[in-house]
């Protein structure tokens, strides 16, 4: 397992985090009121989460709920998109590819939610496309899919991931949403409030927030 950062040199340098882990690595039982979390995540020892950075804006969550003869569930299908295609990335996605896994995913209203459980993981998939065409964007389009009893559970309490360490509760901020646009004006990107910008570039640029 490890984290999945963005391919140096894409056009956007603006990319939506998220955070996995073995569904193994999740303790026996987790404490829930309703449809919360009320305990921390505490991880099997010597086991973090990972994080993933998929294109701003490409991550969904699709949990349509169902009965069979068990009772209720719920299909979980968390997906998205990542743009490029390096020996780094093909060989990260392809460990990943068929493991158990549990994801926790910040929505675009500042929730964060754990989806699936140790009992019902989600299942890894991916699929790579070169695009036929001039200025399509090449890369792989992802989901995680699972079956389970329960909704994705929202979550509020810290969690330790690889290579950085403890992260807080992230915190809804108030205001709008920041546009970032070029020297004639086009948007290049609207960063909403509370979210973080990550930036990696070999030009020298010059942001004037307004």
């Amino acid at each position: 397992m490890k984290n999945i950062s963005r391919v140096a040199g894409q056009t956007s340098g603006v990319n939506q985090r998220f955070y996995y882990t073995l569904a193994a690595n999740l303790p026996d039982e987790i404490l829930v009121e309703g449809v919360t979390i009320v305990s921390d995540l505490q991880l099997a020892e010597g086991t973090l989460f990972n994080f993933f950075e998929a294109t701003q804006f490409s991550p969904e969550l699709d949990e349509p709920s169902d009965d069979d003869v068990h009772g209720h569930f719920y299909n979980n299908n968390f997906s998205g998109f990542v743009a490029g295609h390096t020996p780094e990335l093909a060989e990260a996605m392809l460990m990943l590819k068929g493991k158990r896994v549990v994801v926790l995913y910040q929505d675009m209203d500042g929730q964060l939610k754990l989806i699936g459980d140790k009992e019902h993981p989600l299942v890894f998939e991916c699929k790579y496309s070169s695009g036929n065409q001039p200025g399509q964007r090449k890369g792989y389009r992802f989901s995680f899919k699972g079956k389970s009893r329960n909704p994705a559970y929202f979550y509020s309490g810290p969690f330790n991931v690889a290579e950085e360490g403890t992260i807080a509760p992230p915190v809804v901020v108030g205001g709008e949403a920041v546009r970032m646009v070029d020297t004639r004006g086009n948007l290049i990107a609207s960063i909403p409030a509370g979210k973080t910008i990550i930036i990696r570039s070999g030009f020298k640029l010059t942001y004037q927030i307004k």
